[in-house]
């Protein structure tokens, strides 16, 4: 695998001619795209992907719509959704539910194994909140 500009200067010219002196198929990351190796065990074949994706450039005359990530309020939210919070599982989805309700995140320190790092981290997530 190699990049244009790479700085161990991969791959290096004298190691490319010697390769192709001994009749070795080279394939490079940088001109075929990506190179799968699929193999039974006992024998082998090779296929490069060529490159397909080519960014196009937003246009400036239309308007971007912020993505807005869903939010779950857990005083009202099902087991399910509850589940989709970071660290919560069914057993403290339901540990949840059976609590409720909330007057705020920091009530969630009541679920059996969240403490102070893991309620952090729910709040930093930004999907849980308290209606």
């Amino acid at each position: 695998m190699v990049g244009e500009g790479n700085r161990y200067g991969h791959p290096h010219e004298e190691v490319l001619q010697l390769l192709q002196a001994a009749g070795m198929e080279i394939y490079r990351t940088d001109i075929s795209g990506d190179i799968v190796i699929y193999s039974d065990g006992a024998s082998y074949d090779i296929a490069a992907i060529p490159f397909t994706y080519v960014p196009e450039e937003p246009d400036p005359e239309e308007p971007v719509e912020p993505v807005v990530p869903e939010n779950i309020n857990i005083n009202t939210a099902s087991l399910e959704e509850l589940q989709e919070i970071v660290h919560i599982g069914p057993d403290r989805a339901q540990e949840i539910s059976n609590l409720r309700p909330f007057t705020s995140l920091d009530g969630l320190t009541q679920v059996t194994g969240i403490g102070p790092s893991r309620l952090q981290d729910i709040k930093d997530e930004g999907k849980a909140y308290v209606e």
